[in-house]
């Protein structure tokens, strides 16, 4: 008999690719389901939506796909982005609507 090593929670080979919900990470407004286009931005904070910030593939020291798109002639970091995908993570739970308020106010100045 082999032993179990199962905890319950695993995840199917596809899921850790699954595409996340649809928001600015930058102020946490939701925004439209699909893939953003390279000029959509964000209703609240108006930031660029297609960008690595925003995309599954990237992480605190670059793109884990070593994608040549992290760093185009754009300016705006995975703009022209083939692969993005949106992050599988939650907004901050500390992120209240009036925090996301005052980045908006902040941004219009």
């Amino acid at each position: 008999m082999s032993p179990d090593w199962s905890f319950g929670d695993e995840k199917g080979p596809d899921l850790p690719f699954a595409p996340g919900k649809a928001y600015c990470h930058h102020c946490g407004t939701p925004v439209a389901e699909g893939i953003p286009g390279p000029r959509d931005r964000c209703p609240g904070c108006h930031l660029h939506l297609h960008t690595c910030r925003n995309g599954m593939f990237n992480h605190a020291m670059g793109c884990l796909l070593l994608s040549p798109h992290r760093t185009p002639l754009s300016g705006v970091s995975g703009q022209y982005c083939p692969t993005f995908v949106w992050r599988d993570d939650e907004v901050a739970a500390t992120l209240r609507p009036e925090d996301v308020e005052a980045l908006r106010k902040r941004t219009e100045q």
